[in-house]
């Protein structure tokens, strides 16, 4: 199902937020002097393997068992393949979709190698079935990264992070938009730190389209965020983003403190 009239929905969303006449909600409001963190750092080298995990907690107290069940055993497993906590983010705000995410981790391991130890390593299996237990959703998209990844997460700006499931009719249509609308997104003080292409995905709720793409983009400001879809190169190019996409996430993302999500 192509998404014909999503580009008027995104426009909607801020409408009905209060965005499009420039005041945010307060979930996206710049942080209080009171509430400044310091900038956090995220550091990776070419060939280091990527993982954004999308949480959706399940509250029962038998989810709460089965969660810390796993925690107690995927992870002493896993960081002897070198995997590594990166960054825990809470969502203050989903702009765009039906599905309420409670938070997102990344983690990342040192190679491909390493990940696919994890995955053939003979009691993986049985901790990974824990999940649907545990969580009402975690959908995992994990990529190699081609270039070094060095920015940080600045308390002075804000972070978003868009998920957008591929046509395949028109699977180009997509990275043309993303293309067209780059120059605008700079002028307004926004840039993409870095463009997940096709990673693997892993749920157990939701079922992804073959081709995903997930993006981190950086704002100068909170505000820029609700003037995109006012950007002359936006309205030139949203047409290639509504026969390019059947799914779309859309949602503001902080660093939080560690916590058991």
């Amino acid at each position: 199902m192509r998404f014909k009239y999503l580009p008027a929905a995104i426009a909607l969303t801020f409408s009905i937020t209060g965005c499009a006449t420039g005041a945010l909600p307060e979930a996206v409001m710049a942080e209080t002097e009171a509430e400044t963190l310091k900038p956090v750092p995220v550091a990776l080298e070419k060939g280091q393997v990527l993982s954004y995990i999308l949480i959706n907690s399940k509250t029962s107290e038998a989810a709460k068992e089965a969660r810390q069940e796993y925690y107690t055993r995927a992870f002493p497993l896993a960081s002897g393949y070198g995997l590594q906590r990166v960054l825990d983010l809470s969502v203050p705000a989903k702009l765009v979709g039906t599905t309420k995410r409670d938070a997102v981790a990344i983690f990342s391991y040192p190679d491909a190698a390493s990940e696919a130890g994890l995955a053939a390593d003979p009691n993986w299996p049985q901790i990974k079935a824990l999940r649907p237990q545990a969580w009402e959703e975690l959908a995992i998209f994990t990529g190699t990264l081609e270039q070094p990844l060095s920015f940080s997460f600045s308390p002075e700006k804000a972070y978003t992070l868009a998920v957008a499931e591929i046509t395949p009719e028109s699977p180009e249509d997509y990275n043309t938009y993303m293309r067209g609308i780059e120059p605008g997104l700079n002028e307004i003080g926004g840039r993409f730190i870095y463009r997940m292409i096709n990673p693997s995905v892993e749920s157990h709720g939701k079922q992804y389209t073959k081709d995903v793409q997930v993006t981190l983009v950086e704002w100068d400001d909170p505000s820029a965020i609700a003037t995109f879809t006012q950007n002359d190169f936006y309205k030139q190019y949203s047409k290639y983003f509504g026969t390019g996409v059947s799914g779309f996430e859309f949602f503001q993302i902080k660093p939080r403190t560690p916590t058991s999500s």
